[in-house]
Parts: C-alpha cells; sequence; structure tokens
C-alpha cells in the first residue's frame, strides 16, 4: 500500500503538466507597482484588421492575471517590425506582438504563448480574381515556386518562404503589396488564414477595387507562434502576461476570444479546413525554446498527421 507520502508525490506529478505554465511568474507578479501603464505600436492600416484582436488579447491576459485596470497608450506612428522591436529597448514600447526568430528571443523577451494558436502558419493566398484558374491548376509546391510572392521586408515569413525556396520579393509598405498583385508585380501575397478574408473586404472598401480574392484551396503551412515580446529589462509586463495568457489558455477564454472576435470566428468549425491542399514548409527561424510539444498551445487544421 502506499503512503501517504508517496500518494501525495504521485499526485503533483500527475496534476503537474496542467499547471505548469501558470505555476512560474505567480510569485515574481506581487510586487509590480501600479497604475501599470503598457505602450503599443498603433494599427498599421486601414486594411490592417487584426490589431483590435492583438489587443483584446492584452485585455485578457492582463484580466486574467487581475490587473485589468490597467492604461493603454498608443505610440505616435506606427513602426515596421524592426523598428518596432529597437523601440523596446530604447524605452519608447512596452510590447509588441510578432513572429519569432532566433535573434529576436535572444535579444528581446519572448512570451511564448502563441497569441493565436499556430493558426499564423496557415497561409492563404491573396491573388487576383482572373487568374483564379491558373492557381486551381497548381498541384505542386514545385508549380507555386515558379510565381513570385510579396512579402514584407522585415517579416520571418518572408525568410521562411525563402529558405523553402519559394521566390519572394520583399515590400516596405503593407497596403503596397495588394496593389503589387493587381499590377502583376507579383503574384501572390502569402496571407494567414486570420487575415486574409477581412483584409480583402477592408482594401476593397478603402480602395473601390475589386480585383483581389482570397484563394484558400491552397494553403502554406509552418510552424509559426506569434508572441508578445518585451524588452529584457520589462519584467514586470512580462510575468503578467506570461501569468495571464497561462490561465487564459488553461480555462479557454483564449479559445473563445478566437472564435468569436470578428477577426477569427470565420475559422470555425475548424473541420471545414481539412481537406485543403497543404504545401508544408519547414520554419528554421525556431528556437529550441519553442513550446512545440505543447498540444494545448495549437490548434491544427488539416486531417493529415504532419
Amino acid at each position: 500500500m502506499l503512503s501517504i507520502k508517496h500518494l501525495v508525490f504521485l499526485i503533483l506529478v500527475i496534476i503537474q503538466p496542467c499547471f505548469f505554465l501558470i505555476a512560474k511568474p505567480t510569485n515574481d507578479v506581487k510586487n509590480i507597482k501600479f497604475p501599470l501603464t503598457i505602450t503599443l505600436l498603433p494599427k498599421q492600416s486601414p486594411v490592417n484588421t487584426t490589431h483590435d484582436y492583438q489587443v483584446k488579447m492584452l485585455n485578457l491576459a492582463m484580466e486574467k492575471s487581475n490587473n485589468a485596470n490597467f492604461k493603454l497608450k498608443f505610440t505616435d506612428e506606427f513602426a515596421s517590425q524592426g523598428r518596432g522591436m529597437r523601440l523596446l529597448n530604447q524605452g519608447d514600447l512596452d510590447l509588441i506582438a510578432v513572429g519569432p526568430t532566433k535573434d529576436r528571443e535572444a535579444l528581446y523577451h519572448a512570451i511564448r504563448i502563441p497569441l493565436y494558436m499556430g493558426l499564423l502558419g496557415y497561409r492563404v493566398l491573396v491573388i487576383r480574381k482572373d487568374r483564379y484558374q491558373e492557381f486551381a491548376d497548381i498541384r505542386t509546391p514545385e508549380q507555386l515556386k515558379k510565381l513570385i510572392a510579396c512579402q514584407a521586408i522585415h517579416w520571418p515569413d518572408s525568410d521562411i518562404l525563402e529558405a523553402n525556396e519559394y521566390r519572394v520579393m520583399r515590400v516596405l509598405k503593407f497596403e503596397s503589396m495588394f496593389t503589387m498583385v493587381i499590377n502583376g508585380r507579383c503574384d501572390y501575397f502569402p496571407r494567414a488564414i486570420t487575415e486574409g478574408y477581412s483584409e480583402i473586404k477592408a482594401f476593397s472598401a478603402m480602395t473601390n477595387n475589386d480585383e483581389l480574392m482570397v484563394f484558400d484551396d491552397i494553403i502554406l503551412k509552418y510552424k509559426f507562434p506569434f508572441y508578445f515580446f518585451t524588452s529584457k529589462e520589462n519584467k514586470e509586463i512580462a510575468n503578467l502576461l506570461t501569468l495571464g495568457l497561462s490561465r487564459a489558455v488553461a480555462d479557454g477564454s483564449l479559445l473563445e476570444l478566437m472564435e468569436n472576435h470578428p477577426a477569427t470566428h470565420h475559422l470555425f468549425p475548424l473541420s471545414q479546413w481539412q481537406h485543403k491542399q497543404y504545401f508544408y514548409l519547414f520554419n528554421p527561424l525556431l528556437s529550441q525554446k519553442t513550446p512545440l510539444n505543447n498540444a494545448n498551445l495549437w490548434l491544427k487544421l488539416e486531417a493529415e498527421l504532419q
């Protein structure tokens, strides 16, 4: 028969994995001074429809860490991902949501909980409507690799595509990539399934142009978490967000936000994506600390095992 001591140890071993996400930061947030102000970048463009989701995710994390009464502030101007990261260490920015790379994780503090539960790594293609049949006839990655993808200069996606031998045209301005597809300067613009559909609507409304569509018969798939980053010195906010997001994963409220937010609700039910054509890419930018083995942090669309 097990002794009480051994029984308690066995129970702790069984339940510990369920709580590992929230156990570590609890003692680190007790001495934070309030009121707390968190500075973010403003919305990048009227076409960018996911900024509000990130703000809602921040609010959720702070609520779950029992600090919902923080003050949210935005910088006067938007900055590119590269410049935004530098602003973290300069103290002009407290938080930025971007895709991770090994260099970024070495220089800044990554809160390693994917804000979209991995769905940002599923990429549909923004194309011209009159080229639909051309893309519908594509059956292999090699065929798509002959065409040119628009991507931003500082996005990790540009490096991922190039590492997988896709042709990429790097562009500075976000809206320009839609225009360049229209003008034929690039053939398609890969966008996450959380982004493409609403962005097309916003772009059409802003420009009165309906030449673009989302082609989702082909989906590019690679592991791509999307993290909040702070500076290495900003441990207060990092600990609060780690605690809050961990609790949001554990109680299902992060998934609930995804299911109900206008930027992501169209993804559900996830079963609608099972029988698409997936082209799989590897992501050479991920650090060894990426929580790939924690199934609670990643949603899966395709039926096949990958």
